[in-house]
């Protein structure tokens, strides 16, 4: 048991120096190293309890980490198609892990151990453990069989689901069976070792996300050296990406579709026919711009061809004309790229 937790252990501090090393801002990366972290935070404890202070191991099986995992986990698949959470969402999910954690300080700093509270506190805990586990891994699986996740990630979310589906079925079967279990002597540290096994697996899988990180950026060569790479589970190849950046470029240069003032990012993506999350990743990495700064970069080129051509067109006209549907942003747009008003550029380029 304690070599498992050991390997675990060493195996999640080891993780989180790679993790490090990702340069990347991504959310998708930050939730997988929160994870990680809180993983970690759970092998030390376990660790600290079964080697120095045996007579603490209570405070181990009270401890509710394990409501965390459920939650965490769905955060880190919805981040996989997000740059952001709200914190509306960020507090939905944490609201019973943060109870529970709130509930188990209270009995530790008012030593409640022989009071209602501690009765009370324990049958939540079974409940709100059991019930967290079995909701996030129905919503994983909705998830996937929406198809809502890249196809590497989906895998590594296959795995993560049947860890925690192990994790409901030993609790089940441990409050089902729970006298038996205290019969025997071993009983609890089978159960235990049952679980440090799948903390094991998890360290594995983490180790699996970062491993293939670093194996995607290498593949992608000295062409991206240096450049934040968030998306290194997005299953795209290097070939395709070069494919996907000449279909966005010549669409946009023979259709110029960016002149559609509706044109938006899930638009685009159909047009183009290939999925949204690509398209982002593309613009993201080959052109370095977020949507919005792709197409404004576009249209204020194309204001520019407009000034150029005719010295007494009105700004107002070559706003709308370019696709913008508000002179304000328009106006912060162009300065924003041209370091100038548009009337000044157009009095600038009719000047020499």
């Amino acid at each position: 048991m304690i070599f498992i937790l050991s390997i675990s252990f060493v195996l999640s501090f080891y993780n989180a120096l790679q993790l490090a090393r990702i340069n990347s801002a991504g959310l998708d990366k930050r939730m997988v190293s929160i994870i990680n972290g809180y993983l970690g935070l759970h092998l030390a404890l376990v660790l600290i309890f079964r080697l120095w202070f045996p007579e603490l191991k209570q405070l181990n099986r009270l401890a509710p980490f394990i409501c965390a995992y459920g939650p965490l986990v769905y955060v880190f698949m919805i981040s996989q198609r997000e740059e952001k959470l709200s914190l509306k969402r960020i507090c939905c999910h944490a609201v019973f892990p943060v109870l529970l954690w709130v509930l188990f300080g209270i009995l530790i700093m008012f030593n409640l151990w022989d009071t209602s509270f501690y009765t009370i506190y324990r049958q939540v805990l079974k409940l709100l453990a059991l019930g967290s586990i079995l909701f996030y891994s129905v919503m994983i699986v909705i998830k996937l069989f929406r198809n809502e996740v890249n196809k590497p990630t989906r895998i590594l979310l296959l795995c993560t689901m049947m860890l925690l589906v192990c994790m409901v079925l030993i609790n089940i079967f441990f409050h089902l069976k729970y006298q038996q279990f205290y019969a025997v002597v071993a009983g609890p540290d089978i159960l235990s070792t049952m679980v440090y096994c799948i903390m094991l697996m998890a360290s594995l899988l983490i180790f699996s996300y970062h491993y293939r990180y670093h194996k995607f950026t290498n593949g992608l060569g000295n062409d991206f050296a240096g450049v934040d790479i968030p998306y290194a589970n997005s299953g795209i190849t290097p070939d395709e990406f070069d494919q996907y950046q000449r279909k966005i470029l010549w669409l946009m240069e023979s259709q110029k579709v960016y002149l559609d003032p509706d044109l938006s990012l899930p638009r685009l993506a159909g047009i183009l026919r290939m999925p949204k999350h690509h398209l982002t990743q593309v613009l993201n990495l080959k052109m370095q711009q977020n949507y919005h700064q792709f197409i404004n970069s576009l249209r204020i080129e194309y204001a520019c061809l407009l000034m150029r051509t005719d010295a007494n067109v009105l700004i107002k006209d070559v706003a709308f004309s370019s696709g913008f549907t508000s002179m304000t942003t328009f106006v912060r747009s162009f300065k924003g790229t041209m370091g100038m008003l548009p009337a000044e550029y157009r009095t600038m380029v009719h000047e020499y």
